[in-house]
């Protein structure tokens, strides 16, 4: 099914939710990590079921509308995106290491994710595909 993606009350309510702030679409997902807020879906997340995003949205709780995790928010962003891309991001050389750790946090298991050097001080990690 597809999720409408809306920025108008007009469209909002065209695909049945009255306001920005009425209740949560039940495939959709909020993170704050680290303070830092971050929206995506559960079909994106359950690319990968071993990781710990999936079972932190596996039984959504009516009480919270965000999950918080407590790591840094702006390296959230790389992890999101290898969710969101397909198991390949690019990571800036100097977070080499640390995206290694955030990664590992996250439940991926390092030795299926190959790291390429692109060049240009760029790095792309990318999940194995067997």
């Amino acid at each position: 099914s597809y999720i409408w993606s809306c920025v108008t009350f007009e469209c909002l309510r065209a695909h049945g939710n009255d306001s920005p702030n009425g209740p949560p679409h039940p495939d959709r997902v909020v993170f704050d990590v680290g303070g830092k807020r971050y929206k995506t879906t559960r079909a994106t997340i359950n690319a990968y079921p071993e990781t710990l995003l999936v079972r932190l949205v596996a039984e959504p709780n009516p009480d919270f509308q965000e999950i918080f995790i407590d790591r840094n928010g702006k390296l959230f962003r790389y992890v999101l995106d290898f969710y969101r891309n397909g198991g390949v991001v690019e990571v800036p050389d100097i977070l080499y290491y640390t995206m290694q750790r955030e990664f590992t946090y996250y439940g991926f298991d390092m030795s299926k994710i190959n790291i390429k050097w692109l060049g240009s001080g760029v790095y792309a990690f990318e999940m194995n595909q067997s």
